[in-house]
């Protein structure tokens, strides 16, 4: 099952990866190495997801970047 992400955008490269334990969308901003959290942007809970899409001061995935979060937020929650 996937559990991060990482896509293009015009200042770069975003990303997502999904804390399962805790279930966190931890959203990165122009990420570099994603060895940590120094790239973090935001933290979002399922249920904010679920209700008001990516964090607005983010590019949104494209959508098959979408369907797949969604997939695996159906099976994890």
């Amino acid at each position: 099952m996937t559990t991060s992400w990482m896509w293009q955008t015009d200042q770069g490269v975003n990303g997502l990866r999904i804390d399962i334990e805790n279930q966190l969308l931890r959203w990165y901003d122009v990420i570099g190495c994603g060895c940590g959290m120094d790239d973090l942007a935001i933290e979002q809970s399922v249920s904010s997801f679920r209700q008001e899409g990516p964090p607005a001061n983010l590019s949104n995935p494209p959508e098959d970047v979408l369907d797949e979060i969604n997939t695996t937020l159906n099976v994890i929650v």
